[in-house]
């Protein structure tokens, strides 16, 4: 019923990998707006999801950026947490009984996400229709049959009322009224929202059973459970809030010191800052006196090979110098060949083998001495710094070790004891953290207990109220034929207030529950503005009816893209409209789109005066400008993909794809 379903949207958040993606809503109207493409749409998609939708479109900012998404919401005045997985919607999704801040506090409740035969557990769309305290029945998908199946109401089918997606505004198969499979389904929910289902009054007396029943389940429950922590003596709710609070005081009061001793560490260490400069400096010497003690040594080894290849050669010209004292020096006499009696010449036989002259020889072996005693020389100096590298090196290396020696006293003079203190208090810090841990545990059981006689208070009130209900529908069920003549009351107010030319032959069709204007069906009207002022209208008029009925529907709207036929049309929706048409109808001025927004307003207004609750959450590609002259305050989000504008580029606003490029 109207009076007592309150269902508002606190917070979407986006729990992401870089940081996480939050945006508010507020009671009344909200607006989004901004240039295509800047993420919108999405926005409205994600919390059609988190509320049982089968699917979500991903993109790539949302993929790279986002774990998981929750939706905070306020249900009957009970703040409630919904997270789900957006990868897999198959997996179960869990429900927190605390606002976001709290979401620790509780333990949660899984629901499974879309009601199956084969399946067995709690299920979401049960979760939400008990939330709001909606009766839970089952209607026939074809009525006029009578071998029709009945199927399970669900939350969803109820939602179909409550959002018009972009593709959904103004298009002629409005809520798949040309599906005639499934439409007859959807006419069963339209009555079901204004309880003109024959079997809701015999329904209502199976709720109430079945709820006191439950109450009766959850007193026993209550009772173990209250059993249990007098046996474990978990103190009261009271007490252990002060007892947490009073652990993190000393937890972060312990922070503060481990801070104050790195900082005092970080202090003290400039007392031996010179020590360490001087150790690098002592690093740089060693090293580059060991460069110069390889190098010697590379040296000497060098020369030495030199010195007795030297020595070999000087050798060499000694044998040959003494050869020729013992064989003595050869003749320059002229000599007759024993056969031929040919003269043969000494001096061609001296050239041809290579007979050394003595001279030359003492020559060679003079400037070889000289080289052997230079290289004698400069292994000797290479020796000497060879021998002053390795006391250098020596010396160097004891004054290393007494400077480390000197760091490690003054470590342990001065830092060891901030380093124990440190070990205590994170010791200290730990057991504190552990004794948290089991205090959240314990109040996390206390809450359990609290939303327990929550519930039992909550099906008290859900009793009540059915027996109120169906003592009214006893008496005054509704008929059809009235509601919708009343409908078509507001929504001839409506339409005029738009400012819609030509106000005649205003109905609602009895055969398809949609809105009628001069006699044409909602699907024969060729002009997509006046179907978009229309699909719009009919769902604002559903809940207008709440502000004087009760409804079983609740006072919340979505709607993507307002101006859809009404400003520019894109592209891909020119095919599906009558541009003479909506010229003739005026649609593309400024008069009927602004009036559209100061009927949602000023409804949204009254709705609040009436001590109704509403929330409308509109998205567009742009706005009046009396939007933000005259009511700013409803607008919450602004989007741009023009950096220069310094407005946000969408709810991811920090995904940057060259951090994925493979």
């Amino acid at each position: 019923m109207s009076s007592s379903i309150k269902f508002v949207i606190n917070k979407l958040i986006l729990v992401g990998y870089r940081k996480n993606y939050e945006i508010k809503f507020y009671p009344g109207v909200n607006i989004i707006y901004g240039e295509e493409d800047s993420g919108k749409s999405s926005i409205l998609e994600l919390i059609s999801y988190l509320l049982g939708s089968k699917k979500i479109d991903k993109y790539i900012e949302l993929e790279e950026s986002v774990k998981y998404a929750v939706l905070e919401l306020n249900l009957n005045n009970e703040i409630y947490c919904i997270k789900r997985d957006i990868f897999d919607a198959k997996i179960d999704i869990e429900i927190f009984t605390a606002d976001y801040k709290n979401i620790n506090t509780v333990f949660p409740k899984k629901y499974k996400p879309n009601y199956d035969n084969s399946s067995e557990g709690n299920f979401f769309s049960d979760f939400l229709l008990d939330s709001l305290s909606l009766p839970k029945i089952k209607i026939k998908n074809s009525p006029t049959k009578d071998n029709s199946k009945l199927a399970r109401l669900s939350f969803r089918d109820l939602f179909k009322f409550c959002y018009l997606s972009q593709d959904d505004v103004g298009i002629k198969n409005l809520l798949g009224n040309q599906n005639y499979v499934l439409y007859p389904k959807i006419k069963e929910v339209f009555k079901y929202i204004f309880n003109l289902n024959d079997e809701e009054i015999s329904e209502l007396h199976r709720l109430i059973s079945e709820k006191s029943s439950i109450r009766s389940h959850l007193d026993n429950k209550i009772s173990n459970i209250r059993e249990f922590l007098e046996t474990i003596e978990i103190e009261s709710e009271d007490w252990i809030k002060i007892f947490l609070e009073n652990i993190n005081t000393n937890i972060n009061k312990l922070e503060k010191e481990i801070k104050n001793i790195d900082d005092s560490i970080t202090n003290d260490s400039k007392k031996y800052k010179p020590l360490k400069e001087h150790l690098v400096t002592l690093n740089y010497k060693i090293k580059n006196q060991q460069n110069e003690k390889l190098k010697s040594i590379t040296n000497i080894e060098m020369f030495n090979k030199l010195f007795n290849d030297y020595y070999d050669d000087n050798s060499k010209i000694e044998g040959i110098l003494s050869a020729k004292k013992i064989i003595g020096e050869v003749s320059p006499a002229i000599t007759i060949c024993p056969l031929c009696e040919n003269i043969i010449d000494e001096n061609k036989f001296i050239g041809t083998y290579s007979i050394h002259d003595t001279k030359k020889l003492n020559s060679e072996k003079k400037i070889l001495n000289r080289r052997m005693k230079d290289l004698i020389d400069l292994i000797d100096k290479e020796t000497k710094l060879l021998k002053d590298s390795e006391e250098e090196l020596l010396n160097l290396k004891q004054e290393q070790e007494q400077i480390k020696e000197s760091i490690d006293n003054e470590l342990q003079k001065h830092i060891s004891p901030y380093l124990a203190k440190r070990d205590e208090i994170i010791k200290e810090q730990s057991i504190l953290h552990e004794r948290k841990q089991q205090i959240e545990k314990s109040l996390k059981i206390r809450n359990e207990e609290n939303n327990l006689i929550k519930q039992i208070f909550k099906l008290d009130e859900d009793i009540k109220n059915f027996k109120n209900k169906l003592d009214k529908l006893k008496l005054n069920q509704p008929r059809l034929k009235n509601v919708l003549n009343d409908l078509k009351i507001i929504l001839s107010s409506y339409l005029r207030f738009v400012g819609v030319k030509n106000l005649v032959d205003i109905n609602i069709d009895i055969k398809t529950f949609l809105p009628m204007l001069r006699n044409k069906q909602y699907s024969e009207i060729t002009s997509g503005g006046i179907r978009t002022i229309l699909s719009i209208g009919f769902l604002l008029n559903i809940l207008e009816y709440g502000l004087t009925d009760d409804i079983n529907l609740p006072g919340f709207l979505m709607v993507d893209t307002v101006g859809k036929y009404l400003q520019k049309t894109k592209q891909k929706y020119l095919s599906e409209t009558d541009k003479d048409e909506d010229f003739q109808e005026g649609i593309e001025g400024a008069g009927k789109y602004r009036s559209l927004y100061e009927y949602i307003i000023q409804l949204s207004i009254r709705m609040e005066e009436a001590n109704k609750s509403c929330q409308i959450i509109l998205v567009d590609n742009d706005v009046p400008p009396f939007i933000e002259e005259n009511y700013k305050g409803f607008v919450i989000k602004k989007f741009s993909k023009d950096p220069n504008d310094e407005l946000s580029i969408g709810l991811i606003d920090d995904y940057n794809e060259d951090m994925y490029i493979k």
